[in-house]
């Protein structure tokens, strides 16, 4: 199963960022502003979920290898299903920096049946014009999604949800496949919270090999990293004061 784990969290990333304006609508409040002083890369990791947030039933995870970051627009780009027509929106909305925390159980692939990753990111635009425009620029991009493949990954149905994080919020559950090079393809599904907060983009994702939804908990664990950016936030602000 190592060729899935490799191709997995591409992928993943890939469907993420192609879906996650789906179901956008209004938030719970209105960040305009908080984000205005320069954001540091230890800030931004810091606005990301830790394993212990998401509960005691992923204690056992395992943290992928790697600092989290994507510090260029080709390192970004890359985890797209079209990767220079991505350079180009992350180009055009002012993309800075990403940073992504990603936990997996690799006995999941096995198993068949348990939740396999569970993941947070978040995106740091110039302002927050360019944050909800790449937000809700992907919404074009949406309909054309089911059917679809890209890097072994396809998309076969989305249901949305409502959802009430930060400044604008998308709430949806995937049915996708992934194909394994060495072994069948495995059927995935997928619960995901994305939102703007000012002009970070964060999301939250669980993924599983048995068909349920994970709403509930998504939408809780958004809520918390929507806080965490918030106390982050007023933190460097007071940090910034003569």
């Amino acid at each position: 199963m190592r060729t899935l784990i490799r191709v997995i969290p591409l992928t993943l990333a890939a469907a993420l960022i192609a879906l996650f304006a789906i179901a956008c609508s209004g938030g719970g409040g209105d960040s305009s502003g908080d984000t205005a002083h320069e954001i540091s890369d230890e800030e931004l990791a810091q606005m990301g979920l830790a394993l212990e947030d998401f509960g005691e039933p992923y204690a056992a995870f395992q943290a992928r290898e790697g600092d989290g970051f994507l510090k260029t627009v080709e390192q970004r780009a890359g985890v797209e299903f079209d990767p220079a027509d991505e350079a180009q929106d992350l180009e055009q909305f002012g993309w800075v920096l990403g940073y992504g925390a990603e936990f997996l159980d690799p006995k999941a692939t096995g198993e068949g049946s348990s939740v396999y990753e569970v993941v947070s990111t978040v995106d740091l635009f110039e302002d927050a014009a360019g944050a909800s425009g790449y937000f809700n620029d992907t919404l074009t991009e949406v309909s054309e999604m089911a059917g679809t493949t890209g890097q072994g990954f396809t998309t076969h149905e989305v249901e949305t949800f409502g959802a009430d994080v930060g400044d604008e919020s998308a709430g949806f559950d995937v049915q996708a496949s992934v194909e394994d090079v060495d072994g069948p393809t495995l059927d995935m599904w997928l619960s995901v919270l994305c939102f703007r907060h000012d002009r970070l983009v964060g999301t939250v994702v669980l993924m599983t090999f048995e068909q349920r939804s994970f709403e509930d908990e998504v939408k809780g664990l958004a809520s918390v990293m929507d806080q965490r950016i918030t106390s982050v936030l007023a933190g460097a602000a007071v940090s910034d004061q003569p």
